[in-house]
């Protein structure tokens, strides 16, 4: 077709123009016009809505069209559609399996007719069907224009709402008629709707009359010409304005209707889709803005007392106050919100439908999307990014808190500051830490860049990402980079270009350069077509007197993959002079000329950009004490910082019998983490025990360890993700540790199976045979190998599985023999939950593993992990440690998992079997330092080799517990104390002696579980 060579040539050069010409402007632009009459009558005894309608169809195009696609959304939210279909991938449950007559529909009554013929409707996606095609019989060419009635009935959904929903007598329907899809340069543009897709419609005139019940209160698209929509009734607060005559001398005509039936008439023009919503309890609330343009609020009466008498009603006028500045006058004649069903909120031309939850910043965002999305309509499902992060970003910046507000010294709300106990804790911003999720999938190299289509995205939370966040954090940039004045001279050129049109990337990259005249095409290929961090270093630095002033000269270095013109500042003490650098260069020395000699220097001294790491904004990165804070290490509290490498500093203590008691103290620090996101995650700890063995020498009083993880590194721009390494010299024996893992799920985000795999070299040297626990450790440097892999299932299936592999050396210490030694394990678990409110729950796990020739501390524990593992427990470690101890019965759950059995037992062939059910006694409740906590019977079975024998045995043991699990502030915390009543082998027991009986009272505990 003529329309897709422009296309193709702009993909050629890597943007997006499916509707602008190749200027970018609009000479040359065109646009199908669909005119729409609807008459709608809501049967509410049957919860349908029957109805009849007529389109005009006008093709503009230079194209001779011989088929029409049609959108029936409606279809969505039902069994079998490609919603549902995306929802079951990525593990929710909504639409997929609701049953008649709980789920949506919308279904053709009679064919449509096409100039008065008849059509045969198919459906491609089958056995989707919100994509609906026909042929023309007679080729529609350029010019040319169509009339297409439709008959058909729609019902929303009554148990589960998405944009749409009935319950009672409320009824909303924002996706409700046959629509027709958009013909653009790329041709028909009808995907099925999907969860990750957004609307696209073609402008023209509604002229909709619905048929309803006296009593409904009824809002919708448009201006009421015709009939009572209940709002004078309805009202408790404001003036009821219908502005009927705002589109002048219009059709007022209204069909006959039975008794206790209305007829209701509305008009729209310049849109692109018509949405409506009625309930006979609805509360209306009226205002007119700037004395001109009708404001209609719509609310239930159970959120009067919180948003009624005007305050809806004044933030929409807040909302239109703000937009006319950066955009230009409101140009449709009212403006309508109401409370609907679904919690979300959905914006539609001059009509926001919100849920009850919403917020001045949820009018802020959708009445917003009346310019963007309304007036400026992009093409949501190839490009969300246009108006979700345009929109995203105009929210932020009406009330002051983006990067650059808060640069330029905006006042911030923000949530009200910790109380009690965590408010000793050193953290982020809020607006930080959402900023660092989204860089974290970058750094993960898990981020998908706005520009594929929707149906293209892996999964939703990444396709929100991308289209809101990353589209927020490029429009930000570009406000950076352009300064106030132009950005908002840009917003004004793209709107009075491009009102009531269709746009694209094109379109608002041409505004953006005819405003700034800078090419802007690298800004908007990388933001839009590829993922990246913005992070620059100051690489060196050099101040000398200039005549009666100074210079400064500050080496700028690219380390990210997007360029920015960065801001570089040199502060005095009249304050910061910032010069901009040069994005197109990697490297280059910036001058910034002072009056007074600077007393600091750095990169983006305002915090305007989004350059993720701070720490090289100043001249020696984290070696700077400007780049590096020092906190008290607060036990249970998460503590990081955005600007600075945060070093938390805090005491450790434990206790061996040879080494007395140890104390030191311990430095872990962190970069910007948010949740398991630590990034460049180091410990240092330096300990001095209080004595040492007899003979030996006395530096052995001094002990130590490094860790690292996700580190940042010379030779690399980012961090060595999944990367750990780690080296202790404590209580008689050197451990090396190194580790690599991979996160292998499919998805980051949704519902669905998890897996990682990871690689790993363990090395545990003893130094001093007098430390170490002979019950746990043999005499030997022990060097090995290890691979595991970790499956979880989908919830709430709630399955788990693991294999692990190691293959190694042991060597006796003094020069003794070699040995190669190898063990494998597997394990799979599942949990459950059962009962009234979930009261009861299940737990079953298989356990198998075989090792030949393993040393002790690498060998398989009947009931416990190996000494290797638990090597950084410092109750355990050291001989005669205060968990080791054979009076303090604890285990550290692992192996074979029989829970009666001592920590020192050891097997080198198994086959195990644990179960256990527990009864909820008490539940966790928000801000209550009380744990949930379970009463459990618990069964655990094995056959097995023990070490050094030949014959296998059975091992047994059952017993009661309880399991107390919390969340103590940021960390999870598991306590269980079991009683095994049973064990079948006593003096393998916990404290066992080979005269005690099987039966007996015994108990154990641990601060974790096999679950």
């Amino acid at each position: 077709m003529i329309a897709l060579l422009p296309l193709i040539l702009a993909l050629q050069q890597g943007v997006t123009q499916t509707v602008s010409p190749p200027s970018g402007d609009t000479v040359g632009y065109w646009q199908q016009r669909a005119d729409y009459r609807i008459t709608a009558e809501l049967d509410e005894a049957a919860q349908l809505l029957h109805g009849k309608a007529t389109l005009t169809y006008v093709n503009h195009s230079p194209d001779t069209l011989r088929e029409m696609r049609v959108q029936q959304l409606l279809n969505a939210f039902r069994p079998g559609s490609r919603w549902s279909a995306a929802d079951e991938r990525e593990g929710r449950v909504r639409f997929q399996a609701l049953k008649n007559p709980n789920y949506g529909y919308e279904r053709f009554t009679t064919a449509p007719t096409v100039n008065g013929a008849a059509v045969a409707v198919t459906y491609p996606f089958a056995p989707d069907s919100t994509i609906a095609r026909f042929e023309l019989a007679t080729p529609l060419v350029p010019g040319d224009s169509a009339i297409v009635t439709f008959a058909w009935d729609a019902r929303p959904s009554a148990t589960i709402y998405r944009r749409q929903g009935r319950k009672g007598r409320k009824y909303d329907f924002s996706q409700w008629y046959p629509k027709v899809a958009v013909y653009d340069r790329g041709g028909w543009e009808a995907q099925p709707f999907i969860p990750n897709g957004e609307m696209y419609g073609e402008f023209g005139a509604f002229d909709v009359t619905l048929i309803l019940a006296n009593d409904q209160v009824v809002g919708a698209t448009g201006v009421p010409v015709a009939g009572d929509p209940g709002w004078e009734k309805a009202k408790v607060w404001g003036e009821v304005h219908l502005a009927r005559d705002a589109y002048g001398a219009v059709d007022t005509a209204l069909p006959k209707v039975a008794a206790g039936m209305k007829a209701v008439r509305f008009v729209a023009r310049n849109v692109h889709h018509f949405g409506w919503a009625t309930d006979p309890d609805f509360k209306y609330e009226g205002g007119l803005y700037r004395g001109a343009i009708p404001i209609h609020v719509l609310i239930t009466p159970a959120q009067l007392a919180r948003v009624g008498k005007g305050t809806f009603v004044k933030w929409n006028e807040h909302s239109l106050e703000f937009l006319e500045k950066i955009y230009g006058p409101y140009a449709y004649p009212s403006l309508l919100g109401l409370i609907r069903l679904d919690p979300g909120a959905t914006e539609f031309p001059m009509l926001v439908m919100y849920g009850e939850r919403f917020s001045e910043g949820t009018v802020s965002h959708e009445v917003g999307h009346i310019y963007s999305y309304g007036m400026l309509a992009n093409n949501e499902w190839r490009e969300g990014w246009l108006d979700e992060g345009l929109t995203s970003y105009q929210s932020e910046w009406r009330i002051g808190s983006t990067p650059q507000d808060v640069a330029e010294g905006a006042k911030q709300a923000g949530p009200a500051p910790a109380t009690g106990y965590r408010a000793h804790a050193h953290v982020m911003r809020a607006d930080d830490r959402g900023k660092m999720q989204l860089l974290n999938m970058d750094l993960l190299g898990r981020a998908e860049a706005p520009e594929p289509p929707a149906g293209k995205f892996n999964e939703f939370t990444l396709y929100q990402a991308a289209v809101y966040s990353r589209g927020d954090m490029m429009y930000g940039m570009l406000r950076d980079m352009l300064g106030d004045s132009v950005f908002t001279a840009f917003l004004h050129d793209y709107y009075a270009r491009w009102k009531f049109k269709h746009v694209d990337e094109l379109a608002m990259r041409a505004s953006a350069e005819r405003v700034s005249g800078l090419d802007l095409g690298w800004f908007f290929a990388q933001w839009v077509h590829r993922t990246g961090l913005v992070d620059y270093a100051l690489a060196d630095l050099e101040s000398t007197r200039d005549g009666g002033g100074w210079l400064t000269r500050a080496k700028l270095t690219r380390r990210g993959e997007y360029r920015h013109a960065m801001p570089v500042g040199a502060r005095t003490d009249s304050g910061w002079v910032i010069v901009r650098a040069d994005a197109a260069r990697d490297q280059q020395w910036v001058e910034i000329h002072t009056t007074e000699k600077p007393t600091d220097v750095r990169v983006d001294p305002l915090n305007s950009t989004e350059d993720w790491d701070r720490r090289n904004n100043v001249s020696r990165g984290v070696l700077d004490g400007r780049a590096t804070m020092y906190v008290p290490d607060w036990p249970f509290l998460a503590q990081s910082d955005r600007d600075r490498q945060l070093v938390a500093i805090g005491p450790e203590a434990w206790y061996t019998g040879p080494g007395g008691l140890t104390g030191g103290v311990r430095f872990r620090s962190n970069y910007a983490s948010v949740g398991d996101a630590a990034w460049d995650k180091r410990e240092l700890g330096i300990a001095v025990s209080s004595r040492v063995p007899s003979g030996a020498n006395g530096v052995e009083h001094v002990m130590g360890w490094l860790t690292f993880s996700n580190p940042t590194v010379p030779f690399r721009d980012r961090p060595l993700v999944g990367v750990s390494a780690g080296v202790w010299v404590l209580d008689g024996i050197t451990k090396v540790e190194l580790r690599k893992d991979w996160n292998l799920s499919p998805y980051l985000f949704a519902n669905g199976p998890q897996q990682h795999l990871k690689l790993g070299f363990d090395a545990t040297l003893p130094y001093d045979y007098r430390w170490v626990d002979d019950s746990r450790w043999q005499p030997e440097n022990v060097y090995d190998a290890n691979a595991e892999f970790t499956w979880r299932s989908r919830m709430p299936l709630a399955i788990r599985a693991r294999v692990k592999g190691f293959a190694g050396l042991d060597r006796e210490i003094g020069g003794g023999t070699t040995h190669a030694f190898e063990r494998g394990e597997v394990e799979i678990a599942h949990a459950g939950s059962f009962g009234t409110g979930e009261r009861w729950s299940h737990r079953l796990r298989v356990f198998a593993g075989a090792s030949h020739d393993a040393p002790l501390q690498r060998s398989i524990g009947l009931a416990s992990l190996d000494a290797t593992d638990t090597y950084s427990n410092d109750f355990v470690r050291g001989r005669d440690a205060l968990f080791e101890r054979q009076d303090v019965h604890f285990l550290v759950p692992g192996g074979a998992g029989l829970r009666g059995y001592s920590p020192l037992a050891i097997v080198d062939r198994v086959g195990a079997l644990n179960g256990e059910l527990g009864a909820t006694l008490l539940r966790a409740k928000p801000r209550n330092m009380l744990p949930s906590v379970q009463l459990v019977g618990f069964a655990d079975a094995a056959l097995a080799r023990q070490a050094g024998e030949r014959q296998q045995h059975t091992f047994a043991d059952a017993g009661i517990g309880l399991l107390a699990r919390d969340q103590l502030w940021d960390k999870p915390f598991t306590f269980r104390f079991d009683v095994p009543l049973y064990v079948r082998d006593p003096e393998l027991a916990a404290g066992g002696k080979p005269s005690d009986d099987r039966v007996k009272l015994r108990w154990t505990f641990s601060f974790a579980d096999l679950w």
